[in-house]
């Protein structure tokens, strides 16, 4: 089970932080600061040629038999539990239970749940995580009058160096058809200064609140924070459509293709990524090659094989042992998803090699 959520979890999305030095969204020469070239980095981490040796392999797998013992499921108990204490917050004077009531209580109703995040706003205005919530949710909500421009306007000077923030607001303004501001949305994100991971965020906020339910860390935590996680999904076929509606207009076309650019090079997440390198080729296709860097279609080859398909044996490992899932996240906020990937099975490949016992 931990295998399968980790497969389908973590193998959707890479990269660190990189500024633009950005004087003209339509520059095809345009360059990242302080950050190698994607084409390297990817090419550096691609641990595909690591570890292949037969003994190692068989070594490996030895070791990581000899752990599954450690690692515990996420059951319907553990969830029931989970959700009473969640209810139980609702009723709290902490403003922690609040942030978490309003974040993870058990509602399924997305409608529901930006009420419930609203409500905390009007008590404690514009904390970034909160507003890059409510953005998120704006965009996948119809029913909301709350959901106004200058809602969104707020929510993003909250954290306004973010490039993630300025990615949901593109999302929110492009749903709406709002060329102006998903074109200034897309030029703020293209000059911030970093772009964030909300995926690992929400994994640490998550297991954050496990601790404190059960007072330690226990190898199921993993497994729910990653399905927590997984529920929250920046709406990216808004931004697709608009910019396919729209791609007769010049200005509109190279605005998408420098976020696509954008996305490929600054993104953490390999899923992010893909969608930058799919949005090029996108505007590629329907517009033609001529004025666009075509360096993309390298990268995009080069995604494909980031990943070495065994390691996929050995990230259930990552929840079995909070000193190697705390080295995963850190990595996942700093350096991106195959970075953290590649640095977990160096540790466990150390340990087997080692002889260091299961966690």
């Amino acid at each position: 089970m931990v295998v399968l959520l980790i497969l389908v979890y973590l193998l959707n999305t890479s990269s660190g932080d990189k500024h633009i030095n950005s004087s003209s969204l339509t520059n095809p020469n345009l360059q990242y600061e302080h950050e190698e070239p994607l084409g390297e980095k990817l090419q550096r981490d691609n641990f595909s040629e690591d570890l292949e040796d037969s003994a190692t392999e068989s070594k490996l797998d030895e070791y990581i038999a000899s752990c599954e013992k450690n690692i515990d499921d996420y059951g319907s108990d553990d969830h029931d539990r989970l959700n009473a204490y969640l209810m139980s917050l609702a009723n709290s004077n902490s403003k922690e239970d609040h942030f978490n009531f309003a974040f993870f209580s058990p509602i399924d109703n997305e409608q529901q749940r930006l009420k419930l995040l609203l409500s905390y706003d009007q008590q404690y205005p514009n904390e970034p995580e909160v507003m890059f919530e409510i953005v998120r949710l704006c965009t996948t909500n119809e029913k909301s009058m709350a959901c106004t421009g200058k809602l969104i306007q707020r929510a993003t000077m909250s954290e306004s160096s973010n490039g993630e923030m300025w990615l949901n607001s593109a999302s929110y303004f492009a749903k709406h058809n709002h060329n102006r501001q998903t074109m200034d949305s897309i030029a703020k994100l293209i000059s911030s200064n970093y772009f964030g991971n909300g995926w690992a965020d929400d994994i640490s906020r998550f297991l954050n609140l496990m601790r404190k339910l059960e007072g330690e860390y226990n190898s199921n935590h993993f497994v729910a924070a990653l399905g927590k996680a997984a529920t929250k999904q920046t709406q990216f076929h808004w931004i697709f459509n608009w910019c396919k509606s729209n791609i007769s207009d010049i200005e509109i076309a190279d605005s998408c293709f420098e976020l696509g650019r954008n996305l490929a090079h600054r993104s953490k997440t390999l899923e992010s990524q893909s969608i930058g390198l799919n949005l090029q080729n996108m505007v590629v296709d329907l517009r033609g090659e001529s004025g666009y860097d075509l360096s993309y279609r390298e990268q995009a080859s080069q995604i494909q094989t980031s990943y070495n398909p065994i390691f996929v044996k050995r990230a259930n490992l990552i929840g079995a042992d909070e000193r190697l899932l705390q080295n995963w996240l850190n990595d996942l906020k700093n350096f991106g998803e195959v970075t953290a990937a590649k640095n977990v099975v160096k540790q466990v490949l150390n340990r087997s090699e080692n002889s260091i016992e299961c966690p």
